[in-house]
């Protein structure tokens, strides 16, 4: 009985040390191929030898894109980013919380079991206590 005990709570131990560990705080990984593919087209003026007025409006936005990345706009792209990243559960955490519920769940209902199974030892009468009574 006792074995078993020590056996499923060492099993327990395994799978939090083995689900949990790697949930630890790593950084995000930039993606190389997604930061390229997502580079804005720039629109340029046309080249004209004289010049009549503002026939294009400029870009809304900075042109500099050092400039950029160091703006409001960008600090507000950042902070949506890592709120997104806080509220996004990591799937390994969750099962390994979800185990440890069940396993307390089922330890809980095998001592009640065990409580409730008493065992009383019951005696059988012989000749000579029935004809005494």
């Amino acid at each position: 009985m006792r074995r078993t005990k020590q056996l499923q709570l060492s099993l327990a131990l395994i799978l939090v040390t083995v689900f949990v560990a790697p949930c630890s705080a790593t950084p995000i990984r930039p993606d190389l191929h997604k930061l390229l593919q997502e580079e804005k087209p720039r629109s340029f003026a046309p080249a004209r030898a004289g010049w009549n007025g503002p026939e294009m409006r400029p870009a809304q936005g900075t042109l500099n894109p050092t400039l950029e990345a160091y703006g409001p706009a960008a600090t507000a792209r950042a902070a949506r980013a890592s709120l997104l990243a806080a509220v996004i559960p990591d799937p390994k955490a969750v099962i390994a919380i979800g185990t440890l519920i069940v396993l307390l769940r089922v330890l809980r209902q095998q001592k009640l079991r065990r409580k409730s199974a008493t065992v009383m030892a019951i005696r059988h009468s012989t000749e000579e206590e029935r004809q005494a009574a």
